[in-house]
C-alpha cells in the first residue's frame, strides 16, 4: 500500500475548500481572525461631526478591529494631556464618541479588547485628582457601569 506524506491531506481539503468557493479564514499577529476591509465613514453626511478627526480615523481603520469584535477604537491628540476618541462601526462605518476625552478628561488612559465590549477608562481631574470609570458598549453608544470612582 503506498504512503502519502502527511501534508497531502491537508492539501487535499483545501484545494476542496477553494472549489467551493470556502477560504481557509487567517489570523492577525494577536491569534485574532482578520477583519474585513472598514467600510468608510459617511464625513459629509452622517458622521460629518467628526470630519476634523477624518485623517487619523481612516489610519486607525487600516488596522484590524480592536473593540467589540466588530469595532475600532481611534484616538487624536487635541493638544497637551488631551485624548479625543471615537468606537467606528467597520461594518458601516458608523461613528461613536467615546464617553470620555477631551479637556475635561487629561492624562486620558483607555483599555480595551476585541474580544469583549467593556472600556476602562482613567484619567485626571484638574491637576491631581484620578478618576477612573468602566463602560459596556451597547452596539450604538455607551452605557456607564458605575459612578467615576477614585484611582
Amino acid at each position: 500500500m503506498p504512503r502519502f506524506p502527511t501534508a497531502l491531506p491537508v492539501l487535499l481539503i483545501l484545494a476542496a475548500c477553494g472549489q467551493r468557493g470556502m477560504s481557509v479564514p487567517e489570523e492577525d499577529s494577536l491569534g485574532y481572525m482578520a477583519s474585513p476591509p472598514a467600510a468608510s465613514p459617511d464625513f459629509a453626511g452622517r458622521d460629518a461631526a467628526y470630519r476634523p478627526y477624518a485623517p487619523r480615523i481612516r489610519e486607525g481603520l487600516l488596522a484590524p478591529a480592536n473593540f467589540a469584535e466588530t469595532h475600532s477604537i481611534v484616538t487624536a491628540p487635541c493638544g497637551e494631556a488631551c485624548v479625543v476618541g471615537f468606537v467606528v462601526d467597520r461594518r458601516d462605518g458608523e461613528v461613536f464618541p467615546l464617553p470620555v476625552g477631551g479637556a475635561e478628561n487629561s492624562a486620558l488612559s483607555l483599555t480595551y479588547s476585541r474580544s469583549s465590549s467593556d472600556l476602562e477608562t482613567r484619567w485626571f481631574e484638574g491637576s491631581r485628582t484620578c478618576r477612573e470609570q468602566t463602560f459596556s458598549w451597547t452596539g450604538s453608544g455607551f452605557r456607564s457601569r458605575g459612578r467615576p470612582s477614585s484611582c
